[in-house]
């Protein structure tokens, strides 16, 4: 693994103070007495940020630059033709737009989404490869000053300790190769949370879960639609949907 290390630090390019470089376990313990290895590579620029604040902050650049949003606006089709593209788009002002490039971001959705335009060779359309991954959170004082990384591991960067801005240290991501989206972990955690506390009515109870969801997870942005049966007469269920964001 040391000189695997040594690849990752020789990657970088140019020499300042702010420029990652090898430390002896010696020098790495010094800093972090609870860490055990024979090298590190400290990083002196990495840290942590406010990523939703900083997510505005690159929305408010771009819209400078003359970028434009269109927000809850679902793709609803797309052809490929003569070299550009033809979108169809829903939400609240339904468009049909042309455009020279596309740009798929559709994440775990990628795949399918490049199955839906029109046009698009199968060849150039994306395999899904699915990883479960869970982070788990550190109720005790953080062991740690620094962020902590193992060494690089094939389809991700291993178990890791990160901080956020609190100071709070979660360890994560374990990694399970998986044929299908999953959120059986969610939906364990939110019976536990149902058979611990009662809410009587059913904002107060999408309110607490989506919060919940939002801490536990790791999530930026949660939209959870509650339902309760026969809360009125003549009502098959009554229900209500929430989104909430850090």
């Amino acid at each position: 693994m040391v000189p695997k290390l040594h690849h990752e630090g020789s990657t970088g390019s140019g020499i300042s103070p702010k420029t990652p470089k090898i430390a002896s376990g010696e020098a790495a313990r010094a800093l972090e007495p609870a860490l055990n290895c024979d090298a590190a590579l400290l990083s002196p620029s990495t840290g942590i940020i406010d990523s939703h604040s900083y997510m505005l902050a690159l929305r408010g650049d771009a819209e400078e630059a003359g970028a434009a949003y269109a927000f809850h606006t679902p793709l609803l089709a797309a052809k490929a033709t003569g070299g550009r593209f033809e979108i169809d788009a829903a939400g609240a002002s339904p468009m049909t737009i042309e455009c020279g490039l596309l740009v798929n971001a559709a994440g775990l959705g990628a795949p399918a989404v490049a199955r839906s335009i029109d046009g698009m060779p199968i060849d150039l359309i994306p395999r899904a490869y699915l990883a479960k991954g869970n982070y788990f959170s550190c109720s005790a004082r953080a062991p740690f000053s620094h962020l902590i990384y193992p060494v690089p591991e094939p389809g991700g960067l291993g178990v890791h300790l990160t901080l956020d801005l609190a100071g709070q240290a979660r360890f994560g991501p374990d990694v399970e190769w998986v044929d299908t989206i999953d959120y059986a972990v969610v939906i364990e955690r939110i019976g536990a949370e149902l058979a611990a506390k009662h809410f009587g009515l059913v904002e107060a109870l999408a309110d607490h879960l989506a919060n919940m969801i939002l801490k536990e997870f790791g999530a930026a942005w949660v939209k959870l639609s509650v339902a309760k049966l026969g809360a009125l007469r003549n009502a098959k269920l009554v229900g209500v949907t929430v989104e909430r964001k850090k």
